[in-house]
């Protein structure tokens, strides 16, 4: 008999050593303990909440750690099964913990095992990207077009304009547009940092946008983009070296950010600021109906 159970404290010394093996099914698998570890007591709270065992007659023998993007949507940001026995029926009880997410994203290096356990668990792989990464060593000096300028997004206040400033950035047939409930989430989470979400203007017209989110002490781009009529100006420059001057600034010692691995417009733009390439990845996506 196996199942899947809670992540408890009476259980967490047993969690800790399978988390070992958490790069068995793909080398992008987060540590758990990375973050937990280095989080205060309610932080603690709310991690164990997103961590499903898996338990077969005494031993624990597989996990799944996710995170709710929404109500909606859930992210796995490990998995992984020990016992290869009958692991395909193992990953379908992990994953189906999640049953109540009409959208699981999972993104990951491929390999021949992941690749076969994903498609079988109804995963369709859909695109690729380049993680980068960048050391914060010094400033960059780049040239900022005339009439150009910058402000914080102020909580309360801009969440319809960000929110519209999105969808206008990245606007295609595949993309579902966010809502302002999607934006007070997102300024809600633990990741969010005030100093980095960023509009770009254009004679006080919003161009763009890019922000800044802390992970593990690291801080991540994302969100960045200009919209489609003011491209190919050095905007998406001058933002982005804004940025670099924010994590500069706080203290961060890099920066890494993603890009789909057919963007070569964005990918040469953070080549050409000092970004280097860490790993190519993919995401992979299920709808639950």
């Amino acid at each position: 008999m196996y199942k899947s159970t809670s992540l408890r404290l009476k259980n967490i010394d047993d969690f800790r050593k399978i988390n070992h093996f958490n790069s068995n099914f793909s080398l992008s698998n987060k540590n758990f303990f990375e973050e937990y570890d280095n989080s205060n007591i309610i932080q603690k709270i709310f991690l164990r909440r997103n961590v499903n065992l898996l338990l077969k007659e005494n031993d624990y023998i597989g996990y799944i750690w996710f995170q709710k993007l929404n109500k909606y949507h859930s992210s796995i940001k490990s998995i992984n099964v020990l016992d290869n026995s009958n692991s395909i029926s193992f990953y379908k009880v992990l994953i189906g913990s999640l049953s109540n997410s009409s959208l699981i994203t999972y993104e990951c290096e491929d390999n021949e095992v992941n690749i076969n356990i994903l498609s079988k668990l109804g995963f369709k792989r859909m695109k690729g990207f380049f993680e980068l990464e960048k050391k914060c060593n010094e400033h960059v000096n780049i040239f900022v077009p005339e009439k150009i300028t910058f402000s914080i997004v102020k909580k309360d206040k801009d969440e319809k304009a960000r929110c519209f400033i999105q969808n206008e950035i990245f606007k295609n047939d595949d993309r579902i547009p966010i809502n302002i409930e999607d934006i007070y989430y997102d300024e809600a989470q633990e990741y969010y940092f005030d100093k980095g979400a960023i509009f770009i203007k254009l004679d006080n017209v919003t161009v763009g946008y890019g922000q800044i989110i802390v992970e593990n002490q690291i801080a991540n781009i994302v969100n960045f983009g200009i919209i489609e009529k003011y491209r190919k100006e050095g905007y998406g420059k001058a933002l982005l070296r804004f940025l670099l001057d924010i994590a500069i600034d706080n203290n961060f010692s890099e920066v890494s950010l993603r890009v789909d691995s057919n963007n070569i417009v964005a990918y040469k733009l953070y080549i050409s600021l000092g970004f280097n390439v860490k790993k190519e990845l993919y995401t992979w996506q299920r709808t639950n109906v």
